[in-house]
């Protein structure tokens, strides 16, 4: 065990296999083993259960309020800086990614700001800054981009928040709110309107299906495919821009 900087490690007494440089880094450690924190007051409230620990934390304050979680990995200033996380297997890179995850388990999380209003969601995939920022509950999705699934927020428990939405590409999914099944591939594909939500909807290519505001069940394949449909359902639509005039229509077949 190694402790480098005021107050690192001090309450440490059986803990084995601990590395804590900086300033409060691993203060109330007791038991835990195999813990690694470099940062001014890096994981400085982390105390797991005795024998278990196997995390890392690096940056400023990262995982400040972090608590009994295990085999959790947190780098960046400020990630995971506010949340007392009991989740385990949470994977944080990023300024203030993560930055409110209390019970969240087997996430993983890198760019700025990306999940940082996760709560309890699981299983999430988010790579991008601020992608997923402002989810609290969700559980499934996957944000690939820059504000990929920007505003999906779902804040209720039970089997409403599997929320299962995929956005790949730069604002991607970026107004749905708490629709799911979605998704949403290439850039602004499925970017909707503010304040609205819609559910089990395909898009594939740069701004397909971009102004989708609650239709359902629509599937667009193509650059520009689809772009102006808001609340039609049970379209299928192939090919650069087509059915690009549809706004409305149910069940049409374009190829």
């Amino acid at each position: 065990t190694v402790a480098v900087g005021h107050s690192a490690l001090t309450a440490l007494t059986d803990g084995q296999y601990n590395t804590a440089v900086g300033f409060s880094a691993l203060a109330t450690n007791v038991s835990g083993d195999k813990i690694t924190a470099l940062g001014y007051q890096a994981g400085a409230n982390y105390n797991p259960t005795a024998n278990y620990g196997n995390s890392v934390f690096v940056g400023h304050q990262a995982g400040l309020n972090v608590s009994t979680s295990r085999k959790s990995t947190i780098v960046g200033d400020l990630a995971v800086g506010s949340g007392v996380m009991t989740g385990h297997e949470n994977t944080i890179f990023g300024h203030v990614a993560g930055y409110d995850m209390t019970s969240c388990t087997h996430n993983t999380v890198v760019g700025n700001e990306s999940g940082a209003n996760l709560t309890s969601g699981s299983s999430n995939v988010a790579l991008g800054s601020q992608s997923l920022i402002s989810d609290l509950l969700g559980t499934g999705s996957t944000a690939l981009g820059y504000a990929a699934l920007n505003k999906q927020v779902n804040a209720t428990s039970g089997d409403d928040y599997r929320t299962h939405n995929t956005g790949v590409g730069g604002y991607a999914g970026y107004y749905n709110v708490t629709g799911i099944g979605n998704t949403y591939i290439g850039y602004e594909a499925g970017f909707g309107t503010d304040g609205n939500s819609n559910s089990h909807n395909t898009a594939v290519g740069m701004d397909a299906l971009r102004g989708i505001t609650d239709g359902t069940r629509n599937v667009a394949v193509g650059s520009g495919c689809a772009s102006l449909v808001q609340d039609g359902d049970d379209n299928t639509l192939i090919g650069y821009d087509a059915g690009n005039v549809i706004t409305n229509g149910l069940q049409n077949t374009i190829i």
